[in-house]
Formats: C-alpha cells, structure tokens, sequence
C-alpha cells in the first residue's frame, strides 16, 4: 500500500489524500477482516466435520465391536445346540440301556426264581452302580445255582449211562 507522507502535502489536496488514503487503508482492512471471519467460519465448520466424523468412526468401531461379540455368541450358541443335540442322542441311548437292563434284570430274577433262588434286590434302586451291583451279584447266584444243577443233572446221566451200561 502506499503510504500517507505529510511533509510532501500541505493544503486541502493532502487532507483529501489522507481522507483517500485511510479510506483505501479501511477498504484493505475490510477485506482482511472479511478474509479472517471466512476463514475462522471455515475452520469451525471443519472443526464441526472432524467431531462428527470422530464421532462416526467412535460408532463405527463399537458396531464393529458389537457385530464380533454377536458373531461369538452366535458361535457359541451354534456350539451349545450341537452338544444339547449330542446330550439327547445319550440320553436317548441311556433310555434303552436302561430298558435293556430292566429286562435282563427281569430275565435273570426269573431264571433265578425257577431254579429255587430269590434274586436279591438293590439297597437303592436309583443309583444304577448299587442296581449294577446287584446285577452282578444275581449273575453270580444264577451261575452257581446252574452250575449245581448242571453237576446234578450229570451225576444223574452218568448213574443212568452206567446202568444201561450194566454196571
């Protein structure tokens, strides 16, 4: 900008210069002024955009979060299904085990009362080791009441075999 020199000016002409020279010194702050005001109006809309987008990626990232979790559990409740699944299938192969057993247990009470025997009977019969126990025991009972009479019917076919034998 040029510059107001008073010395060179001494009448109305330099008081309207100077008048002419703060208005063009007024018109150039003006414009800076303006400039500065746009651009601290820019600066806060940025400053507005950055927030927003910090808060944006901030929701991002916890949905992202949010999705790995629901990915987990989804994962996890796949896995828990699986094993209810397989969980069924033993107790439905419990069931039968427990019918089969009920009927080998009938089979050899039975087997054990036609040969004489009174089977015995579980402490507890809810807990399947003292019933297995029990199983065993009458097992045991049956083996050596047929084992008497497999000795007794021998002896019998042995006195027999030797009287037609002549002895």
């Amino acid at each position: 900008p040029k510059t107001f020199n008073s010395k060179n000016h001494t009448s109305s002409e330099s008081l309207q210069q100077l008048v002419a020279y703060c208005c063009r010194l007024e018109a150039q702050n003006f414009e800076v002024f303006s400039s500065c005001n746009q651009a601290n109006e820019k600066l806060g809309a940025l400053q507005q955009e950055l927030e927003q987008l910090q808060a944006e990626a901030a929701a991002a990232e916890a949905q992202g979060a949010l999705a790995q979790q629901k990915e987990v559990i989804q994962a996890t409740l796949a896995k828990r299904d699986a094993a209810c699944k397989r969980m069924e299938g033993l107790r439905d192969k419990q069931v039968g085990i427990e019918r089969r057993l009920a009927l080998v247990r009938a089979g050899v009470a039975a087997a054990l009362k036609a040969l004489g025997v009174v089977p015995a009977q579980p402490a507890r019969p809810q807990d399947p080791a003292c019933v297995f126990a029990t199983l065993m025991e009458n097992l045991g009972l049956f083996e050596t009441r047929a084992r008497a009479v497999v000795a007794v019917y021998s002896t019998i076919l042995g006195k027999s075999g030797a009287a037609a034998n002549g002895l």
